[in-house]
């Protein structure tokens, strides 16, 4: 045979068995008997230095973790992991590995101009360049001769959050994705605008230190490293500039505004106390490709996942089906996975091990949803049935209200009495059954505030016997966007206005004797900052019938029990990650996990300047991070926060220190904003910039 028909041959052979694999694993393999997931039968490769040139010319860093085939020349899908985070392969192997012997090669690749990786660092999360990059990775990823074809991509937190922005382009060669404590809408849901009203905390502050630090791992202070990186503008100025939802924010678009956005099959983990959770149900309510999720009482880390249960394993079951090609029956079983926490004192350091509770299989929506109104009372009593009369609650506005609240929607805060004294309130009476709830309890009421801005915060609670009050879940509302937050309008003073509010996803299982709170306050301060008017607002409550509705929430109420099994997973004692052979064990892990864990807090109120600071210190070795942010009862207007990260590194002789200094005040008109940041090398400064800047206030 000549070399041309051999080719020939070839090509015909490849192009027959690549169509025989498509249809094979991109077909329903429901038909198939179910067998269980991938074992732990291979061995682990490292390669820690891999380098993929994107199509500019600039390369990006990474390391693969490969499975020591059984047989010469297997090959193996591949699940890819893109960050920024300075990850090294010993830090990644004990999470790697439960992958990697099961199957799997692993691949992680750092950002563009993060790490190792070349290049300027982008100019924002999950920037345009970031996806084409990841997009790149995976083309070269399918086509490498270990590789099936067959690429997933996975991640928790910045990597889950660009793993669903990659499945929006569609890229040939992804088949499926795991998302884990992330989310498609940039703007309700991240940490700049929390449910549109904007936030400012110590992740704002370290990211921009972050990003400006020398590639690994000698550091090198030179002017290319300087203009690609530390002269780069700060995240935190860009971001205070996009007040406003719109095509900044949306990216690809959002699910609610587009269902098919993400048109392939999707893995979801989150957690109960991860300010993320929310993107969870719309998901499941809106994709149209096959979705999955696991909900555990767990915050943003999700390294705790609590007693009998390893997660990983359901994570598996997914890979094969969609990159292996077996059946192992997870489409098939109830969609979502979700631990039903139980009524438990508040600790703001309590772990996922620690709260009781236990695991539901269920459809989503639930199984026996029933939607169930308890409406406020004029005697702040919230009962099943409105109220006769109609009547107005008023609050003065407090702009301080809220430290006790957290600094993100998670439930690890304290007794919740210290916010509640300053909010409007209404309890049931104690309840005599268990009641259960899973879904995103919805608040609707009518109000009107003497200022043209306002905000609207809504907490639900459990109520102890003796008065311990625990947050369960809440929401806050920016008045001004009521209709819209892309054209949002202000408020006519004294004019009533129907709001609804959608509470952040949640779990929970009332106890008898326990009662339902409903709290209202128009500040939850340092979480939101506060709208700059001083003000009274006022909540009407009435029959229903009448010109404004009821003032009501609206319980996602389930039966205790759902019907379904549980998925074997939960009944699975999570693994034990082992070290890279010759790398120095991890550090333990001290207090609580995640950035929006709860952190020590100290609060300063001057009872005759009317003002309240509070102020934290946050950090690990290596890393430092001081906020303090203050506020005028007075003034409202007057907010402020300033915050400091040091980041070191030590290097033989050398101590080298990042440190960047942001101040952000206001007034009623403005934002001012400043931000320093320094580099040095053994005390010395090496390189210095600054950026001060002037922002009107976009209805905030």
């Amino acid at each position: 045979m000549s070399e041309s028909l051999a080719g020939v041959s070839r090509v015909v052979a490849i192009a027959v068995v690549g169509a025989f694999l498509a249809t094979a694993l991109g077909a329903q393999t429901a038909k198939k008997p179910i067998v269980p997931a991938s074992a732990p039968e291979y061995g682990i490769r490292a390669d820690e230095n891999v380098w993929v040139t994107m199509k500019d010319g600039v390369r990006l860093s990474g390391h693969i973790f490969f499975p020591v085939g059984k047989r010469r020349g297997e090959r193996f899908p591949v699940l890819f992991h893109h960050t920024p985070y300075r990850e090294t392969a010993a830090s990644r192997y004990g999470a790697s590995s439960y992958l990697v012997r099961r199957g799997y090669v692993d691949a992680h690749f750092q950002v563009r101009g993060t790490g190792q990786s070349e290049g300027a660092v982008p100019d924002r999360e999950y920037s345009d360049q970031e996806i084409e990059d990841a997009i790149e990775v995976i083309a070269w990823l399918a086509r490498q001769p270990w590789s099936n074809g067959r690429v997933g991509m996975y991640g928790v937190s910045w990597s889950g959050f660009n793993a669903a922005q990659v499945a929006m382009r569609r890229p040939p060669g992804l088949e499926a994705i795991s998302v884990g404590a992330g989310t498609e809408d940039l703007y309700h849901e991240n940490v700049q605008y929390l449910d549109g009203i904007l936030h400012f905390g110590s992740y704002n502050f370290g990211i921009d230190v972050r990003t400006t630090q020398s590639p690994p791992p000698d550091f090198p202070l030179t002017d290319a490293v300087f203009r690609d990186r530390f002269d780069q503008p700060p995240w935190s100025l860009t971001f205070l500039k996009q007040q406003r939802d719109g095509d900044y924010w949306r990216r690809g678009t959002r699910l609610d505004l587009k269902p098919d956005a993400i048109a392939i099959p999707t893995f979801m983990i989150g957690g109960w106390v991860d300010t993320y959770r929310s993107s969870i149900p719309r998901a499941l309510d809106r994709m149209k490709a096959p979705t999955v999720a696991v909900i555990g009482p767990w915050n943003h880390d999700l390294r705790d996942p609590g007693p009998a249960v390893e997660y990983r394993h359901q994570q598996i079951r997914w890979w094969d089906y969609w990159l292996k090609g077996r059946n192992t029956g997870i489409l098939d079983e109830p969609r979502v996975t979700a631990y039903m926490r139980y009524s438990h004192r508040p600790d703001p350091w309590i772990r996922g091990r620690d709260v009781p509770g236990e695991w539901r299989a269920d459809t989503w929506p639930p199984r026996g949803l029933a939607w169930q109104p308890w409406y406020l009372q004029p005697d702040h009593d919230l009962r099943r049935t409105p109220p006769a009369d109609a009547t107005t609650h008023q609050l003065e506005y407090l702009p301080a209200v809220g430290p006790q609240a957290g600094q993100y929607w998670t439930n690890t805060q304290p007794d919740q009495r210290a916010v509640d004294a300053f909010s409007l309130v209404y309890d049931s009476e104690p309840l005599t059954t268990d009641l259960a709830i899973l879904g995103r309890p919805k608040a609707i009421f009518a109000a009107s505030a003497t200022a043209p801005l306002a905000h609207w915060f809504v907490r639900l609670s459990d109520v102890a016997p003796d008065g311990v009050t625990t947050q369960i879940t809440g929401a806050g509302l920016n008045g001004a966007h009521r209709e819209s937050s892309t054209d949002p309008a202000p408020l006519v003073p004294g004019k009533e206005y129907r709001f609804e509010v959608n509470l952040h996803v949640t779990s929970w299982v009332f106890k008898p004797g326990h009662r339902i709170r409903v709290a209202i306050s128009n500040a939850l301060w340092p979480m939101q900052w506060p709208s700059p008017y001083p003000m009274t607002t006022s909540l009407v409550l009435g029959p229903e019938g009448g010109p404004t509705p009821s003032a009501q929430i609206l319980l996602p109420v389930v039966p205790l029990e759902s019907g379904y099994p549980l998925p074997p997973f939960v009944a699975m004692a999570q693994e034990t990650d082992p070290v890279m052979p010759g790398a120095p064990p991890p550090p333990p892990l001290r207090g609580p996990l995640g950035f929006n864990a709860r952190k020590p807090q100290k609060i300063d109120r001057d009872e005759i300047a009317g003002t309240t600071s509070v102020s934290l210190e946050d950090g690990v070795p290596g890393t430092t991070t001081k906020v303090v942010w203050r506020v005028s009862d007075l003034r409202p207007d007057l907010a402020s926060i300033r915050g400091e990260r040091i980041n070191t590194v030590r290097i033989g002789d050398r101590e080298l220190v990042w440190e960047g200094f942001t101040e952000i005040r206001s007034d009623s008109t403005n934002f001012y904003y400043l931000h320093r940041r320094w580099v040095r090398e053994n005390g010395r400064v090496v390189r210095e910039r600054s950026w001060q800047d002037t922002i009107p206030r976009f209805f905030r």
